[in-house]
């Protein structure tokens, strides 16, 4: 889960702009996935509503949204090189220890097969040599939905690398997307956007809304499903 602070000390200080070759790469990407669901698609609710994409770090991912990271960053990702005094070095009853938020080993089996303190023992790695057989490392752009029939966002509040700002064009719900400004919006602000321009069209998103009141009051800028 990537938030700005953490960007800048994974790239440097051309973070913003690595990103955004990141994004390009799959722009089309974006725009071919569908931003409001009147149909359940996948594991994507009926009714969802997305806000727009959050970013993340997996080894070697397979989402449909994700780019191989051209940068060697294993280092960082996995051992926490280079991060600021913050987040590297913890305070452990009140006293602060060096370098204690760098990992030293790694669990490399699923936790939930771990029967005994030997399960663990056994199957640690030396971070050293995780970052030597996993530097793959893929950037995952995942969508940020409001679930309209449960009133909630998808967990809390999340930066977004992508994201949506809904407008009104000829009395329909209409949107633009933003490419070039990673990590710069919060996905609240682009909730509150949403249900202001759908009160103006008399569709109340807080209320007793439906989903199926939006079929005929979206512009052909909004790709829906199905």
């Amino acid at each position: 889960k990537i938030k700005r602070h953490t960007a800048e000390s994974l790239y440097s200080e051309r973070w913003s702009e690595i990103i955004c070759e990141q994004i390009n790469e799959i722009r089309d990407n974006f725009l071919a996935k569908p931003l409001i669901y009147f149909e359940k698609n996948g594991r994507i609710e009926k009714g969802s509503i997305t806000l727009g994409w959050r970013y993340e770090m997996e080894h070697e991912g397979s989402r449909s949204l994700m780019v191989k990271i051209k940068q060697n960053i294993a280092a960082q990702v996995w051992q926490n090189k280079g991060a600021t005094a913050k987040y590297r070095d913890g305070v452990i009853d009140g006293k602060i220890v060096p370098f204690s938020g760098m990992p030293n080993f790694c669990l490399t089996i699923d936790p939930d097969t771990v029967k005994t303190s030997a399960n663990i023992f056994e199957n640690l790695v030396p971070m050293d040599e995780l970052i030597q057989t996993h530097g793959t490392i893929t950037a995952a752009f995942l969508a940020h939905n409001y679930r309209s029939h449960k009133h909630k966002q998808e967990g809390d509040t999340r930066d977004l690398a992508v994201w949506i700002i809904w407008k009104i064009i000829d009395n329909k719900l209409a949107c633009e997307y933003v490419f070039d400004k990673p990590l710069e919006m919060e996905s609240l602000p682009r909730l509150e956007n949403l249900t202001e321009c759908l009160k103006k069209l008399g569709i109340d998103l807080e209320g007793n809304f439906n989903i199926d009141s939006l079929k005929d009051k979206f512009d052909k800028s909004v790709p829906v499903y199905p």
